[in-house]
């Protein structure tokens, strides 16, 4: 047969088509199965003109093999002739699931879905090309034109581009998705939120898609905000803060992904907020037709009105199809993505043991990892529990199995609410080309009879009997005409958005007490006296009833009709409340720090100079220190009104503290309200001082707000400290509520850090607050021992951030981090925001300057000496105190939108610079950065280092040798260090173990050289 394999092809080269196609033919009687010969024989009809011909033995010739390359790139070629351009663009996308990333391949993809009209799916692939292969500034050139034209080609179904407010407690895959098809056409979409962003709800997904995000901190900033927009959609649920949107100055559309009072079994107040939402909106949007239908029926719902399903975005399409699994292993692979467990419809575990234990392979991809869930799955080699994938990994992954399930727990969910409703994972199945099995719901039912792309389910046994249905369906199906994306869909939200706009209907403010938000008389309960009212009211400036006003936009359980009623219409009338003032003290105001930090730079100044004026009078009068201070600076505290103005104040530091300690106190602090507490002192002696509540009252404020930054709430998230003294943590692994406290002083311990990732294993925190040292070191251990730890974000303290912990923190455990510095006794403190650029400084708590080594604000991107003034601490004044640590300089604004001004990075202890023979300062960071190219270029094998500057000095590095170290590997390291560090002699020294202060913290890179500017004092947090 090879002999006559050879002349076919002589043949076929020489033009001689018919006795070629003779050949091949005679050498497929011989082997029928031979996806080659198939593969040659289809070449020919091509080559012939026989299209109908070629397609057959092409197919067949996949058939017998689908990973035959030649055979899928002459179906593309094929498909590509004829104009049936989706059909090349499948046969494309399935080499690059075989192939990897190509450049030419992504190439002539973009370009067919240039043709096709999917231009931003164009984009996209000629970026993964560029991601291959940079030096293409053709492909450079093409997507420039394409986002130009994109750009020009926007809104053309709008006179202008909209300015659009969505407003959501946390935003959805809905609401993201039409975010960015609206986003596409030019439109200018914004987000507000009360708890979540978006990036911190789903992995892989960032804010930009957003215009901007905004937090939502009451009623009165959304209808403030409101005006600056053309609409505001408002996305259930809560249906409440519709509600509460009706107020605002721009027309209202509700959003129901869900008819949430018919999840609830007709909860009333869900169904009061529904009503009032579905009513009194200017326009609705429903997901389903029997939403609306629903809707109608519960509430008379007139007006304008669209049906939009939860369709696919088209940037989240698949570039590459993956080869099916079943094709290796002949099994039945069904996959599942979104929740599990939880809510009562969908438990369905059981449903997916069953399965298994029939032979089915079942692949879950869930919204939140839960291990005990996945302890559960473990025990069956069938089912496949995943960590969650993004939306623009998901789709592509699901290519890779035969079926999409969309099962519900319909003894306990409500049968007539799931009705309703039409699940993201349809339209994503579909995308992935799966067909799907669904449980046996209406709007299932229905869409499944005008789409032949599934069938309904009952039990375990009819998804068995259904399979070859299943298959028959995915065989007969042309996916590619069953993609539905909300890019392609949007030109109905903008016509429904210009009809909404141009009716103008935009609801008042609620006046009149005594009425419901519906124009109703509202009887008052016999137990609510107007008194009552009053306070409640009032209450919402209080700090001990402030969070209680958060509940109304929150959606706390305490929420309730009337209650809800009587806030809004007190807040809507604007009363003559100071808005930012929660209560007085003797000395000074507690502000509202939820609201502050959306005030102006500016004006957060003037708050500051306020407070500073206060803090240097009350100083001058009550403090012996600083008026002997101050007198012979020659400052008149009356003409004190920046801290400019105190330029010519000593700067003080832990040393001239001890030294006058007594003086350092006010001289009525015996009959004064105050708390007794000091520093760490890990570096030096311990400073022990005095504080009032208000210094407690800001610095947890502060505190918390930056906690809040990363979506962490004190009272309801499940936390874990891994850290030592500075954070309350002890020696032993303690519970505390919803707080788990682990010390750090183990962490290089393997088995105790197999205790300790048991413990965290079992408490399941959602957040963790850690030296990063500590947490690196952790995540090194979980990467090695193949564990993993879900959480939603980490809140770093304590220690320097280098960027390499940052990056491999990250990684490993799949979330954000967010950075914290503070300097308790000096009044100090800065978080990141969700945008991560720098650290928002802590205006209201504090002054903090960047001096350099003059004495003169640092310029930006210049390191400087921290130099602070603790603005509420009048009974042990901190002013323009060195706390010790060294930042560097901001050169822009966050553009989270708070006024808050930021620093660039927190570079560290003033100690951890290695001094030159010139005075030369080395940074601890540039000094590590040296470690890590020799880690990362595998030069050295190590566990751990640490580089000490003795007073003569000498450089002593310490490391910990990993399995394959060697002489050579010191030599690498000496050499290095030599070379950088130019005179000073250095020593390589091997050790079993490096430990850490005893506060916990572990020194990378420290110095006993004190410099005389800088004091080396340890530093407390909050």
């Amino acid at each position: 047969m090879e002999d006559l394999l050879k002349k076919a092809e002589a043949l076929f080269m020489q033009g001689n088509l018919y006795e070629a196609e003779e050949c091949f033919k005679s050498a497929l009687e011989t082997d029928p199965n031979n996806s080659e010969i198939l593969n040659d024989l289809g070449v020919v009809y091509f080559k012939k003109g026989d299209l109908k011909k070629a397609e057959y033995y092409f197919s067949m010739a996949l058939k017998k093999n689908h990973l035959n390359l030649d055979a899928l790139q002459n179906l593309a070629d094929l498909y590509e002739t004829t104009g049936e351009n989706f059909k090349s663009i499948t046969y494309l996308q399935k080499i690059l699931g075989i192939t990897g990333d190509e450049t030419k391949l992504l190439n002539r993809l973009a370009a067919l879905f240039k043709q096709t009209g999917y231009e931003s799916r164009a984009i996209k692939t000629l970026k993964e090309s560029l991601r291959v292969d940079v030096n293409q500034d053709e492909v450079k050139k093409l997507i420039h034109d394409l986002e130009q034209k994109s750009h020009r080609t926007g809104c053309h179904t709008q006179e202008k581009a909209l300015n659009i407010l969505f407003v959501q407690e946390s935003p959805c895959i809905r609401n993201y998705k039409m975010a960015r098809a609206l986003s596409a056409k030019g439109h200018k979409v914004s987000l507000a939120y009360t708890k979540f962003r978006l990036s911190q709800m789903y992995k892989g997904l960032s804010d930009d898609v957003y215009h901007e995000c905004i937090q939502l901190q009451s009623h009165r900033q959304l209808w403030d905000i409101s005006k600056n927009y053309d609409i505001v959609h408002c996305h259930n649920e809560p249906d409440v803060l519709t509600v509460a949107a009706l107020a605002c100055d721009a027309p209202v559309v509700h959003d129901t992904h869900d008819l949430i009072s018919l999840r609830a079994n007709g909860d009333r107040n869900l169904v009061y907020f529904e009503g009032i939402a579905n009513r009194g909106a200017s326009g609705r949007v429903y997901s389903t037709p029997y939403q609306m239908e629903e809707a109608r029926k519960l509430y008379g719902v007139s007006g304008p009105s669209l049906v939009l399903y939860n369709y696919a975005s088209e940037y989240d399409l698949p570039t590459r199809i993956l080869p099916k699994l079943s094709a290796n292993d002949g099994r039945v692979h069904i996959v599942y993505e979104g929740g599990i467990g939880g809510n009562a419809h969908r438990n369905f575990i059981e449903l997916f043991v069953q399965l298994a234990k029939k032979g089915i392979y079942i692949h879950i991809y869930p919204t939140f990892y839960d291990p005990k869930l996945a302890r559960l799955f473990s025990e069956f080699p069938e089912i496949h529990y995943n960590k969650p994938a993004s939306p623009g990994q998901i789709i592509e992954i699901m290519t890779q199995f035969d079926f999409g399930i969309i099962p519900f727990d319909l003894t306990k969910g409500n049968k007539r609410f799931l009705d309703s409703t039409i699940a993201n994972k349809l339209f994503e199945y579909l995308a992935a080309g799966l067909a799907v099995i669904a449980s046996p719901l209406k709007s299932y039912t229905d869409y499944f009879r005008e789409n032949p792309v599934g069938i309904t389910f009952c039990d375990t046994q009819d998804i068995i009997r259904n399979i070859p249905k299943l298959k028959e369906i995915s065989e007969n199906t042309d996916f590619s005409k069953q993609i539905f994306v909300y890019e392609r869909e949007v030109e109905k939200l903008e016509a429904f958005y210009e009809e909404v706009i141009s009716k103008k209907i935009v609801r008042p403010k609620f006046q009149r007490a005594g009425h419901s938000l519906d124009g109703n008389p509202l009887p008052l309960p016999a137990h609510i006296s107007d008194d009552v009212i009053t306070k409640a009211i009032k209450d919402d400036t209080t700090k001990e009833s402030y969070n209680d006003s958060y509940l109304f936009i929150k959606t706390d359980n305490k929420l309730n009709q009337y209650n809800y009623e009587q806030y809004f219409r007190a807040v809507s009338q604007d009363l003559d409340l100071d808005d930012l003032v929660i209560r007085n003290t003797p000395y000074r105001p507690l502000l509202d720090l939820t609201k502050t930090q959306w005030l102006s730079t500016e004006e957060l100044k003037a708050i500051q100079n306020g407070f500073l004026r206060m803090l240097v009078m009350e100083a001058y009068e009550k403090v012996p220190y600083y008026r002997k201070t101050m007198d012979a600076a020659g400052i008149d505290p009356e003409k004190v009104y920046t801290i400019e103005d105190l330029k010519d104040l000593p700067i003080l530091n832990k040393e001239i503290i001890h030294s006058h300690y007594k003086e350092m106190q006010h001289v009525e602090i015996e009959k004064l309200e105050k708390y007794f507490t000091a520093t760490g002192g890990s570096t030096g002696a311990a400073l022990k001082y005095f504080v009032p509540p208000e210094v407690y009252y800001y610095g947890f404020g502060c505190r918390n707000r930056g906690f809040s930054w990363a979506g962490f709430s004190e009272d309801k998230d499940r936390i874990a400290y891994l850290a030592g003294g500075s954070l309350g943590v002890t020696d032993k692994v303690i519970i505390e509520k919803n707080k788990i406290k682990i010390p750090a002083t183990g962490i290089t311990n393997r088995s105790v850090m197999s205790k300790y990732y048991e413990a965290l294993e079992t408490f399941s925190p959602e957040y963790m607050r850690a030296y990063p040292s500590a947490l690196f070191e952790f995540c090194k251990f979980l990467r090695e021992e193949g564990k993993r730890l879900h959480i939603r974000a980490a809140i770093t303290t304590g220690e320097t951030l280098f960027e390499y912990q940052r990056s491999f923190i990250e990684e490993t455990l799949e979330c954000e981090i967010f950075n914290e510095y503070g300097a308790y006794d000096g009044g100090a403190g800065a978080f990141e925001c969700e945008k991560h650029i720098g650290l928002h400084l802590q205006m209201e708590r504090g002054i903090m300057e960047l001096l350099d080594d003059d004495g003169m604000p640092a310029k930006p991107g210049k390191s400087g000496r921290i130099v602070v003034t603790d603005l509420h601490n009048y009974i042990f004044p901190f002013i323009r105190y060195d706390v010790g640590d060294v930042a560097t300089a901001s050169s822009g604004k966050c553009t989270c939108g708070r006024g808050l001004e930021n620093v660039k990075r927190i570079e560290g202890r003033a100690s951890d610079y290695i001094i030159l023979k010139d005075g030369t300062r080395v940074s601890g960071e540039s000094v590590i950065h040296l470690f890590n190219r020799l880690l990362q270029s595998n030069q050295i094998d190590i566990r751990q280092y640490q580089v000490h500057q003795k007073v003569d000095q000498a450089i002593e590095i310490k490391v910990i040798p990993g399995a394959g170290y060697s002489s050579t590997h010191r030599d690498r390291i000496y050499n290095v260090f030599i070379h950088h560090l130019g005179r000073l002699p250095v020593k390589v020294v091997e050790v079993d173990k490096i430990l850490p202060a005893p506060s916990g913290k572990m020194r990378f890179v420290y110095s006993d050289i004190k410099n005389s500017k800088i004091d080396s004092a340890e530093t407390n947090q909050p």
